[in-house]
This record gives structure tokens, sequence and C-alpha cells, in this order.
């Protein structure tokens, strides 16, 4: 026998809703800003009328009174809609609005710092690099003020300020790395200390309820709203890859030559950069082993060139390289190696 029967199923189908009814909903944010002032003293008077015997007696009252408290909600949102782009040991600004929900004017401490390491930022950015933040100007939208020194901004109700964050990314930092930086507002009294929301309710007072969001790192209702900017390294990534050929030597010539005493064996250096940014003031050594001698004469070919070592076709005058004399020939290129560019210089050395 079926026992689901159509009571059964309605039962059930009761039961459903009262369970889909637990299911907490989702946090909604209010904006306190026009409604009752925190502060406000709200009085309530009870008038009582009556006679007795026909003859009316005088009035009965009672009042009381309370004040309203204070809603402390904001939100922070990133103005940045990409991760801002740095080299390393430079700084890059990143924007956000810091907005006051609340039903009162409130100060908030602003700061600014690295995020740890590993930390997911944006669901596609993970940090793994540092850097150096510092909060960089504070402009206001509507009634405030802002406090460079102490870092607190005031707002009144409705108002909002645009806060500039600036980081200065590792000298150390490598292409393709992400900085990521926390940027918060916390609820502060005039002291500085973060406001209390856990004093008990008194009528003839204001305390403090956080209504405030869930930021990137901080928890629902904490007075506190934080919001991670992103940033990305763009840097050059230098590789060195030297090759050698023997050229000619003292028995088979240039026919087939080994690399026997006296043979002219070829060096060629080749500079690739892999990286996003052009590498500048790129100075190239190499310092000759014992076992040769720098060539001198019809034997040598002294160049320095742009592209790859291998494929090189032309041929420049050897002002960028030098050998000093002993041991050590030096190349400087005068120009920057481009993002995805490479240079190089090749010379020639006898076996000795």
């Amino acid at each position: 026998m079926n026992m689901f029967n159509r009571k059964s199923m309605s039962f059930w189908a009761v039961i459903g809703l009262l369970t889909v009814g637990l299911v907490p909903q989702a946090f909604a944010q209010e904006d306190y800003t026009s409604r009752t002032q925190a502060g406000t003293d709200v009085t309530n008077e009870a008038r009582v009328n009556y006679t007795v015997n026909s003859v009316p007696q005088a009035e009965v009252t009672d009042s009381v009174m309370f004040e309203v408290d204070r809603v402390v909600n904001m939100t922070l949102t990133s103005e940045n809609a990409d991760p801002i782009v740095v080299r390393p040991n430079e700084a890059g600004n990143t924007t956000y609005t810091l907005t006051n929900f609340s039903n009162d004017t409130i100060d908030f401490a602003l700061s600014a710092q690295n995020v740890a390491t590993g930390e997911d930022l944006d669901g596609t950015n993970t940090d793994n690099q540092q850097g150096s933040s510092v909060i960089g100007s504070v402009v206001i939208n509507g009634v405030g003020s802002y406090d460079s020194t102490t870092g607190i901004v005031q707002l009144e109700a409705g108002s909002s300020a645009t806060v500039t964050v600036e980081l200065t990314a590792a000298s150390a930092s490598l292409n393709g790395e992400i900085i990521g930086v926390e940027v918060a507002a916390t609820a502060v009294d005039g002291a500085g200390t973060p406001l209390d929301d856990t004093v008990a309710n008194t009528l003839d007072g204001v305390e403090n309820v956080f209504d405030d969001g869930m930021g990137d790192a901080d928890n629902l209702r904490d007075g506190i709203i934080s919001v991670y900017g992103v940033y990305i390294v763009n840097s050059a990534t230098l590789a060195v890859n030297k090759t050698s050929e023997v050229i000619s030597d003292p028995i088979n010539g240039t026919d087939s030559p080994f690399a026997i005493p006296g043979a002219v064996i070829e060096y060629c250096i080749d500079v690739s950069n892999s990286g996003t940014a052009e590498a500048e003031s790129v100075v190239l050594t190499d310092a000759l082993p014992a076992e040769v001698t720098f060539a001198t004469g019809a034997d040598q070919v002294f160049e320095t060139g742009t592209g790859e070592c291998a494929a090189r076709t032309t041929t420049h005058a050897p002002t960028q390289a030098v050998f000093d004399g002993t041991d050590t020939v030096t190349a400087t290129f005068t120009d920057p190696v481009a993002a995805s560019g490479s240079v190089w210089v090749s010379f020639r050395v006898t076996l000795n």
C-alpha cells in the first residue's frame, strides 16, 4: 500500500515549507541616514480623563523618554576594475570609497597593510609578494573631515570619502607576482578607540548597534569594513645563454677544426628578456679562463647587437663592448632590452 497519500504529502509539504523558513536570510545592508538620528530624545505621554458622579476629575498623565541608539553601518568599495601594475620599487595607487550609512556622524580609523602571503584576493589572484603601503589622500564627498596625523576620517550620515592608498612594490619583486593590500575602516570614538557594541541597553543613553556587512578581512556586524586591493608586478626577467664554436685550428684551418692549442674559438652570449618590462642599464661581463687569450688582429670578430645570437645578421662596431686588456670582456648596452627582446655580444679567443 502506498503510504504517501494526499494527506501525507500535504504533511510533508508543510514540513518542507517550515524547513525552508529556518534557512537564514541573506544579509541585506540598510541605509539609516534618513532614519531617526542617534541621540534624538523620543518622549511619549499618556493622558487619562475621567469623571466621578458626572463631575470631571483632574487629568492624570505620565510620560516616558528614551534616546535613539546609534546604528553603525558603512561600506568600503574598491574603484579599481583591474589589478594596478607596478614595477619593483615603484609606487602605485588604488582608490576606494567609504560611505557612512549610519544614523549618526561616525569617526573611522583608516588603515592599509600587507595581506598575508597565500591569501586569495579576488578569486583569481593570490598574494605572493609584499610591499609597503600608506594612506595617500582622503577627499571628503559631503560633510566631514580628515586628520592625516591620526588617520581618522569623520563623516556625517550619508557622506562619503574617496580614499587613495599608495603601495610601493618590494625591490626584489619578480615579474607577474601579486601584491595584496588590506584597506580597512574601523568605527572609533573621539579618542580613536574602536566603538563597543557590548554595552547593555539603557533608555537614557546612546548605545552602539553594529549593522555593517562582511568585508574581505572582517566579520559581519563587527564595526569594521575592509577590502583588498590588488597589484601585479611588471618587471624584466633576464636569462643569459652562452655558446662556443671552433672557428679554425693550426692543422685543419677552417675545415672541420678541432679545439686544439692554437685554435680560434668564438663565444656568443645572448641575453633575453622574457618579462613584461624593459631592462635598463644592462651590463654583461665575461672573465676569460686562463686557458685562452683574447684574439687580436685578423682572427678577431667583436660584435654586439639585438636579436638571438645564433641568428645574428647585423655586425656592430665594438663601441658597446670592451676588453680590459687582461682577462675580462665587458659589454654595456646603452639601450634598454625590451620586453620579449634580446641582445648579444660575440668575440673570439685563441686556445693557449
